[in-house]
């Protein structure tokens, strides 16, 4: 599989497009220890993972999260970074803030790509006040990727 943004392409190695389902999928299901093992499989890494991978996953539903109409875009982004404002604040009275705050340390070309695909979406969808379930509908769609995959690695399919 290919993925096209107007000149910038990325390839996706069969182990990294399972790990993107099993991320979206995981998203879609709520299941946080879920979403962060398949961040870490997918090569995103922070350097607040060792010690709360939820945020990981928190920053990522927010990312995802269903499009709306501007006021609900607003109202939603001001939800997720007082949340952030109030972890920034236990973590510093808890000791353990670490220099410089947040920071990621790897994150795959492809899955930067998913992440700036899914913006260009959420603009173009806040823009015409279009609802839709961004994770909801990638992760039907990666079900049924898996699905086929699991059918072609016992035989069932040949290639064309």
């Amino acid at each position: 599989p290919v993925l096209l943004d107007w000149g910038w392409t990325a390839s996706l190695e069969e182990a990294e497009l399972d790990g993107l389902r099993n991320f979206v999928i995981a998203m879609s299901e709520m299941d946080t220890a879920g979403s962060a093992t398949a961040l870490k499989k997918l090569g995103y890494v922070n350097n607040q993972d060792h010690r709360s991978p939820e945020r990981s996953v928190a920053f990522f539903a927010y990312l995802f999260r269903p499009t709306g109409n501007r006021e609900a875009m607003t109202r939603s982004r001001q939800e997720f970074f007082e949340q952030r404002r109030r972890e920034v604040e236990a973590d510093k009275a808890a000791g353990v803030r670490e220099r410089g705050g947040r920071k990621i340390t790897s994150i795959p070309k492809s899955f930067m790509m998913v992440t700036r695909i899914f913006g260009l979406l959420r603009g173009l969808c806040t823009t015409h006040e279009v609802e839709i379930p961004l994770i909801d509908i990638m992760a039907s769609h990666a079900r049924l990727g898996l699905l086929g995959s699991s059918y072609q690695e016992k035989g069932n399919v040949q290639e064309e």
